[in-house]
């Protein structure tokens, strides 16, 4: 199987090139993300850190005192 990715400008020009493809029986998967590439990066790195014990832990109780 091949595949591409098709980046529009606009979600109309999206539909329609996903309408296009369903009517051609192709598979059509959207990955769109309401997170920046480079915030997601941020928080990966922050998990793995953590996860080497590289981190600090808060008392929520603490936190307004």
């Amino acid at each position: 199987m091949e595949s591409i990715t098709i980046k529009s400008k606009n979600k109309k020009d999206l539909k329609i090139i996903a309408d296009l493809a369903r009517h051609l029986k192709a598979e059509v998967q959207s990955n769109e993300t309401a997170y920046d590439p480079e915030f997601v990066e941020k928080i990966k790195r922050g998990e793995a850190a953590a996860e080497r014990g590289q981190g600090m832990k808060v008392n929520v109780d603490e936190l307004w005192t």
